[in-house]
């Protein structure tokens, strides 16, 4: 796949219709999602967006916060470190490695990725100041950032393309990152610094699982097997829409899961009502009390007015000026059946799991 000579915002080029789903390669985010660091997407979720079968996410009001103010957190960190920033960068594939790093650290070999961290929880989140404390999600996107040299030559940027021509004539196309920093721009508001180096033997297992991933799911189009992802259970609903009455039997694989399964059931329905229970003895302690706190924190329990449809009483005042049957009509229009496959399960041996066979069904 070719780079255009212009600029091209990472969010244009995922967005861009025109390009092959597959043809945009694996992003930071999708490296997350296949080594199971990232919270918002399942291995189902990259597979279908991939394959074409399901569009790629576009951003919401946190994305678009944080697009409109990367310029100002980086310019921050510039101010603050001293140092000469390249980018935005455009996004660049190699082979099925797509990276878009926000800004290059050209003269000290460097990476900076801006982040924009606001609301509640998220001082808690990024910790104190060293690498440890950089959330899974973005460390993995880093890595994989750094994961490979770039080619210098192929690399657009929207601006100070002028500093890329003069570091290839005096040290040559190839360029690789030695670290990455980031600048969180966080509620306080304050601004914080963290700084992760290279590590290539991690990014190595990075670019294996992500080979294997594409080789496996995406070059043979085989999806991923079903991860408990609301996206996965609502595949699994559309493709499996028709039913008969027969009751087969199961194989070797599917009985030892269903074995699973019953224990797993059995121990939540436990577990459930213990939670219950204890929610039960909090909000009793609780009282009129807005809530209690202490070593393990805060557990509030508040008045809380929400307002809702009521159907019966929009129906009583309808009744005062329509017929009853033009009330009826309506009704009927706007309740369109729809047909729903229901899940049950009926054991014939209820004996409480132990807790070590719970446990082996988690591993």
């Amino acid at each position: 796949m070719t780079q255009d000579t212009k600029y091209i915002a990472t969010s244009d080029f995922l967005e861009d219709q025109t390009i092959e789903p597959r043809d945009k390669g694996i992003g930071g985010s999708d490296i997350a999602t296949i080594v199971g660091l990232n919270p918002f997407s399942s291995k189902w979720d990259l597979w279908a967006t991939l394959t074409g079968r399901k569009k790629r996410f576009s951003g919401n009001v946190a994305t678009g916060v944080g697009t409109k103010l990367e310029p100002y957190v980086c310019d921050e960190y510039r101010l603050t470190k001293d140092v000469q920033l390249v980018g935005p960068t455009a996004s660049t594939i190699d082979g099925i490695v797509r990276r878009s790093p926000d800004r290059l650290i050209l003269q000290d070999n460097g990476i900076l990725e801006a982040k924009t961290s606001l609301g509640y929880g998220a001082r808690k989140m990024w910790g104190g100041s060293d690498d440890s404390e950089i959330p899974d999600y973005y460390n993995t996107q880093a890595r994989w950032y750094m994961s490979m040299p770039y080619d210098l030559s192929k690399l657009r940027t929207y601006e100070d393309f002028d500093a890329i021509e003069t570091h290839i004539l005096m040290n040559g196309k190839q360029w690789a990152a030695e670290y990455t920093d980031f600048a969180v721009f966080m509620t306080g508001p304050e601004h914080r610094y963290y700084r992760l180096y290279h590590d290539q033997e991690i990014s190595d297992v990075l670019l294996e699982e992500a080979h294997k991933f594409w080789n496996q799911h995406v070059l043979r189009d085989i999806e991923p097997d079903p991860d408990g992802s609301a996206s996965a259970a609502k595949h699994i609903a559309e493709r499996f829409k028709e039913t008969t009455q027969e009751l087969k039997k199961p194989d070797a694989e599917t009985s030892s899961i269903i074995d699973e399964y019953r224990k797993l059931y059995i121990f939540k329905k436990r577990i459930d009502k213990a939670l219950a229970q204890r929610k039960q003895h909090i909000q009793t302690s609780i009282a009129e009390d807005r809530g209690i706190q202490g070593d393990f924190g805060k557990i509030t329990w508040y008045t809380q007015t929400r307002k809702s449809f009521n159907k019966d009483t929009l129906y009583q005042t309808l009744m005062k000026h329509l017929p009853r049957d033009i009330i009826d009509q309506c009704f009927k229009t706007a309740n369109a059946a729809k047909d729903t496959r229901v899940f049950l399960s009926s054991w014939s041996n209820t004996n409480d799991p132990t807790a070590e066979e719970v446990s082996s069904c988690l591993d």
